[in-house]
């Protein structure tokens, strides 16, 4: 239940003389979100603890890319000192719950235009996003042997196998680097993007975004940790991305970077989905582990540059998936 003191302040700034409030969702982090209406209007009061969840990037962000053209949400009102924000209500229509053999490619079309035209920002604009540096990317990887391997694996790598991580994964960062460096969403995915009948799609959970490599945004979308499609499918998706980005490379330099992206950020959600596991308590992310480890394995068998992840996720990683042993402790 929400305190006196939120309904009090959510009723002053909307002028409304009562306010209906009912929990929309929590996220994998430490926000919550309540849709307040009255009379057939509606908004969505948005918690940010500021002690653990600063609101700031969340309000510049969505003002810079409502300039663009993007649909997120419009700031009403915002309360920093206690993190209270008042946002426009995009509805509840997320892409995950509308896609289907029918509806996707035209969602997919619309979800990766919005893209182009993301990475499209002036020079100006980008610089008041973070870099997704190497030393960013490595701190992300961390988390898989920080905590999938000894929590979902019962494992470490051993002195050897970690001179042969550390390479190969070096050599991948590298890849990826080499990409045009665009502003990314970060999370883009279809639990973080709402159908709408105009200018779609609503995307939220944009806080986060970076200054990264071009191809993590579609990545995110079409190798969805939630979601996944033929792999036929996913290439139809990705030329059409290519075809209308205007970037002078060959589609199979495209598909090399997708490829590279897909395993940094693929390796990196495993590690995220074990620490929401076994540290927040949060054991649904289980279930989506297969879907991601399959990624990695599908990707890696057309690169024999690594051949120390292949035989980690050949031999152990894959193995457990199937067997659905994913709790080592």
């Amino acid at each position: 239940m929400l305190d006196k003191k939120i309904k009090s302040w959510v009723t002053e700034k909307l002028a409304w003389p009562v306010v209906d409030i009912e929990v929309v969702s929590g996220d994998a982090s430490f926000r919550q979100y309540f849709r307040v209406s009255h009379a057939g209007e509606s908004r969505i009061l948005m918690l940010s603890p500021p002690d653990k969840e600063d609101p700031n990037p969340f309000v510049k962000i969505a003002q810079q890319w409502h300039a663009i053209g993007l649909q997120v949400p419009e700031i009403y009102a915002v309360d920093w000192e206690q993190g209270f924000l008042l946002i426009s209500d995009l509805g509840d229509c997320l892409y995950s719950r509308a896609l289907n053999e029918e509806t996707a490619d035209l969602l997919y079309q619309d979800a990766l235009l919005a893209i182009i035209r993301l990475q499209k920002q002036e020079a100006s604009r980008q610089q008041a996003y973070p870099v997704f540096d190497k030393v960013f990317m490595w701190k992300e990887i961390g988390y898989f042997t920080e905590w999938f391997m000894p929590y979902c694996l019962g494992a470490q790598l051993s002195e050897q196998e970690t001179v042969l991580w550390m390479r190969e994964i070096n050599q991948l960062l590298n890849e990826i680097l080499a990409q045009p460096q665009v502003v990314v969403h970060r999370d883009y995915h279809s639990r973080n993007l709402l159908v709408r009948k105009q200018n779609n799609p609503g995307i939220i959970d944009f806080q986060d975004a970076v200054i990264g490599p071009l191809m993590y945004d579609p990545v995110s979308l079409l190798k969805d940790a939630y979601i996944a499609w033929p792999a036929e499918r996913v290439e139809q998706w990705l030329r059409f991305f290519w075809s209308n980005s205007g970037y002078p490379v060959s589609f199979d330099m495209a598909e090399r970077w997708f490829d590279m992206t897909s395993l940094q950020r693929h390796i990196k959600v495993l590690g995220i989905f074990a620490r929401l596991a076994y540290r927040d308590n949060k054991k649904q992310y289980l279930n989506d582990m297969p879907r991601v480890a399959a990624y990695i394995s599908e990707t890696l068998q057309y690169y024999p540059q690594f051949p120390m992840l292949q035989k980690l996720f050949f031999e152990q990683v894959q193995p457990k998936m199937q067997e659905g042993v994913l709790c080592a402790r």
